[in-house]
């Protein structure tokens, strides 16, 4: 059973218009997925809290960098790569996300991880929608500007940029 806070989330979550569904096989003690209502399409979030004590929710957003955008950044320079992945970074410091591009150490991401904690203390339905919304946009902004950059791949499996 949930406590009320979690149950909270979920029905403002469904309120804002957006689909909420458990997410499967995590051992989290709230952890739901989180995407527009069909019949429209766009990013997938998760919205989470490990522990049933834990103070706060983690909102997240993974992006996966398609293999034909790995290739074209791969291709570019070091300086010209560095400072495109800069770009994008800077303006996660800006949005005010924490993020990690995933490999750490790699030269060319194969993904990007997106993360803002809204803590319980507090929690309103407008601060959950709008960590809600700046996770997402972050998320969306690295989408846009490898599809800016590289051009739209071919074929673009759901989530993959």
């Amino acid at each position: 059973m949930l406590d009320e806070t979690s149950q909270k989330v979920s029905r403002w979550l469904q309120e804002a218009g957006l689909s909420v569904s458990n997410t499967q096989n995590v051992p989290d003690y709230y952890n739901v997925t989180v995407s527009p209502a069909p019949p429209a399409t766009g990013p997938v979030l998760t919205v989470a809290k490990p522990k049933a004590e834990t103070p706060f929710y983690a909102v997240g957003m993974g992006v996966a960098i398609h293999p034909d955008h790995r290739n074209k950044l791969n291709a570019e320079t070091k300086q010209e790569r560095g400072s495109f992945l800069s770009e994008i970074r800077y303006a996660f410091l800006l949005m005010n996300v924490d993020f990690m591009f995933i490999p750490p150490q790699g030269e060319v991401p194969q993904h990007i991880q997106i993360v803002k904690l809204t803590f319980n203390d507090g929690l309103t339905q407008n601060s959950l929608f709008n960590t809600y919304t700046n996770v997402r946009n972050a998320g969306l902004y690295a989408i846009w500007k490898f599809v800016e950059r590289y051009g739209q791949p071919d074929i673009v499996p759901h989530g993959i940029v």
